[in-house]
């Protein structure tokens, strides 16, 4: 039986991150922050449509989201996203956020690669960080470095399973620092 090895998730820290926002273009910006601050799966953020989001005087509030598996969620949307969705939508807003080639279609997860290709490509990114689910990655490595609880993690991620989301805790070794520097300190 051949042995797996189990790779670390990619992220990006906040400085890639940064660089790869400012490289994109607007509506790109938008896509790339509801992956890396709502924690979207790319095919979640391709379907999303303008009656999805809530709003509350004529404030972005939170997002209906209908996820993998069938099951829906209600997500909170960061500042960031909030600042930025009035520019593309508004609560009379119908059909797809990001619409496709052809009328009636939504982007498809093909051309938002491309977009995440291109973009880190620009902003001198490495090219394995060049994928969507980096930007989900980065989602849950910056909550949990930020000291959200695991579970709210699992919560946000949408995880059926906490073990599915503790594969996170390893991009944070900073939180374990405390725990060897005691050694040094006991003697």
């Amino acid at each position: 039986m051949a042995t797996r090895i189990s790779r670390l998730p990619d992220y990006l820290e906040t400085e890639e991150l940064a660089t790869l926002l400012a490289a994109a273009d607007p509506r790109q910006r938008l896509y790339f922050l509801l992956c890396c601050r709502a924690g979207l799966r790319s095919f979640e953020a391709c379907k999303l449509r303008h009656e999805d989001i809530t709003w509350r005087d004529g404030r972005p509030l939170h997002l209906r989201l209908i996820g993998k598996g069938n099951k829906e969620a209600m997500l909170p949307l960061a500042h960031s996203i909030r600042a930025l969705l009035p520019s593309f939508s508004d609560p009379a807003a119908c059909g797809w956020l990001f619409p496709g080639r052809w009328p009636g279609e939504h982007l498809s997860p093909r051309r938002a690669r491309e977009w995440i290709e291109e973009t880190c490509g620009r902003a001198g990114l490495p090219r394995h960080k060049a994928h969507l689910h980096a930007l989900r990655h980065s989602f849950a490595t910056h909550l949990l470095r930020q000291g959200v609880a695991l579970t709210e993690v699992r919560e946000l991620m949408r995880h059926s399973n906490i073990a599915t989301t503790s594969i996170y805790l390893h991009t944070t070794p900073e939180r374990l620092q405390a725990a060897v520097d005691a050694l040094d300190s006991a003697g």
